[in-house]
């Protein structure tokens, strides 16, 4: 998993997990997203499906481990148009889903690990 602190000419890994009979999918707002010329607001590509337009989120990365890759990257997108506080209260009560965001917390940058992700991550 890219380290979103980095540019993109100086890419850096944040975690190396290990996979056994599970699928991994990241989704990300860091590297893409346009900012307004007049407002200087930041638009990120994730659609949120109940406005359809972009959503600002404060997760910059959102990992999920499931089952399958469609569904990881299925969670991993909603998490991402969700935001920190309500993913994280999800992926506590998922069972099956298991995951790290990196959010902006007023300007700090924070982690979130799950106790299954957890489980999966090696040393760098």
């Amino acid at each position: 998993m890219d380290d979103p602190q980095q540019d993109e000419t100086e890419r850096s890994i944040a975690k190396i997990v290990s996979l056994n009979n599970t699928a991994l999918a990241t989704s990300g707002n860091y590297r893409k997203f346009r900012i307004d010329s007049v407002t200087g607001q930041r638009f990120v590509h994730t659609i949120n499906p109940k406005t359809g337009f972009s959503e600002k989120s404060d997760i910059l990365s959102a990992s999920v481990l499931a089952k399958t890759c469609a569904e990881a990257d299925g969670y991993a997108t909603a998490f991402m148009a969700m935001g920190s506080e309500k993913s994280i209260l999800l992926v506590e009560k998922l069972p099956e889903i298991e995951a790290y965001f990196i959010y902006d917390d007023n300007g700090n940058l924070k982690t979130f690990t799950s106790t299954g992700f957890e489980k999966n991550l090696l040393e760098k």
